[in-house]
């Protein structure tokens, strides 16, 4: 077994080289990299194992972590007070409509109404990693850049609070002796938006009020990570969303200090590149290629009807909120992408279920097998998608089909 040294090394440099290999192609980098992590990890070679993959969780963690501050960096008071409404609405639309699609085709399929409510609710989350990668690899800027933003922000706070309502439901029709607990839901939405936001304000003070402090970068780079690792490691304590947590960070720093939290984003952004690079390695080795080709028909209409919901729900969203067409047209392309939190809840589904009962044991590991499968699927389609709604908005300067 190799050492987490070498692990890094080996990682870091194919990651590298997938990503000039892609150039020629015009593909998003980040397509590269997961590749990279299915060869190294559980479906290929198994350079990097289980053990490895929960060795390198405090990388995966930050990488959310950066991820969710860079957004917050982009929502600005004078373009969210433009686009604040329009965010909610689409990020509302978007899930529900995610949720209803792939409840309604799977309970037509299998007449299983606790199966159906559970894959529904899965199908609502968007994994912003991909998609925000996307935009800065291209230098993305408009009115769609700036929507998405704020809408793959959300969209985790939302996502998980129709699952906790979706899951309830379907554990109270597995077991009629458990019941539907409206305040399991209740609390699930408030602890998840609440804590993240009180976490979120707290941190940016501590930086608001310490940063003045400090006169060279290098000293800025430190109280910056130290504060993203404190964000994700009391989050991840007490249950609360990381990407919610510093996007908040990052709101209200772009907003209290907004001549000064340029610099401050400008020196995280010097550190995302390998972490990405690492972080979506991590993602692609976790994947297993094998359940691609056991999801069945359930699997694929979960694919097709997922795809359906985002965009469906995202242009109804748009329309009622009146956005521009660059946007209503365009942004339920790149929301397709699915990661972290889908197979999070999946997997905390599986263990859950499988105290129930043997038959809700075998429900939950296909629940985890289709989730698994549609996740390599939608992580590579969905930042060549990302890309291709990005550049037709116009967000995306210049034919990058053509460089």
């Amino acid at each position: 077994m190799l050492n987490a040294n070498t692990v890094i090394g080996i990682a870091l440099g194919l990651g590298l080289l997938a990503s000039l290999a892609l150039r020629p192609f015009k593909l998003p980098q980040v397509i590269g990299h997961i590749v990279v992590g299915t060869v190294l990890g559980l479906s290929g070679w198994g350079i990097i194992n289980r053990e490895t993959i929960t060795a390198f969780l405090p990388v995966s963690s930050l990488a959310l972590g950066m991820i969710g501050f860079l957004i917050g960096g982009e929502l600005r008071w004078s373009r969210l007070k433009k686009i604040g409404r329009s965010i909610v609405l689409i990020t509302l639309f978007e899930t529900v409509f995610s949720l209803i699609c792939v409840f309604l085709i799977v309970w037509l399929i299998t007449d299983n109404l606790a199966f159906a409510l559970i894959l529904g609710s899965l199908a609502s989350a968007t994994a912003p990693g991909g998609t925000t990668t996307v935009i800065q690899e291209y230098k993305a800027r408009g009115r769609l850049t700036s929507t998405l933003f704020g809408v793959v922000g959300m969209d985790d706070a939302f996502a998980i609070i129709l699952y906790a309502f979706a899951f309830n439901l379907a554990k109270s029709l597995l077991l009629p002796t458990v019941g539907f607990n409206w305040v399991t839901i209740l609390y699930t939405g408030l602890h998840e938006i609440g804590g993240a936001l009180l976490l979120g304000i707290a941190m940016a003070l501590l930086i608001i009020f310490i940063m003045p402090l400090f006169r060279n970068n290098d000293a800025k780079h430190v109280l910056l990570l130290s504060s993203l690792f404190l964000s994700v490691g009391i989050g991840s304590h007490y249950h609360v969303s990381t990407i919610l947590t510093t996007m908040c960070m990052g709101i209200i720093l772009a907003n209290r200090r907004p001549t000064q939290s340029r610099h401050y984003f400008h020196l995280m952004n010097q550190w995302t590149p390998p972490i990405y690079i690492l972080f979506f390695i991590l993602v692609g080795a976790q994947l297993d290629i094998g359940v691609f080709a056991s999801i069945g028909s359930v699997g694929l209409a979960y694919i097709i009807f997922r795809t359906i919901g985002k965009l469906l729900g995202s242009w109804l969203g748009a329309s009622i909120a009146h956005t521009p067409k660059k946007v209503s047209q365009n942004l339920g392309l790149c929301l397709l992408s699915q990661a972290g939190v889908a197979l999070g809840l999946a997997i905390a589904t599986y263990h859950e279920l499988s105290t129930l009962s043997p038959m809700a044991s075998t429900m939950g590991l296909y629940i985890l097998n289709i989730i698994t499968g549609s996740t390599l699927f939608f992580q590579i389609i969905g930042p060549i998608l990302t890309k291709f709604a990005l550049h037709r908005a116009g967000d995306i300067q210049g034919d990058v089909y053509a460089r």
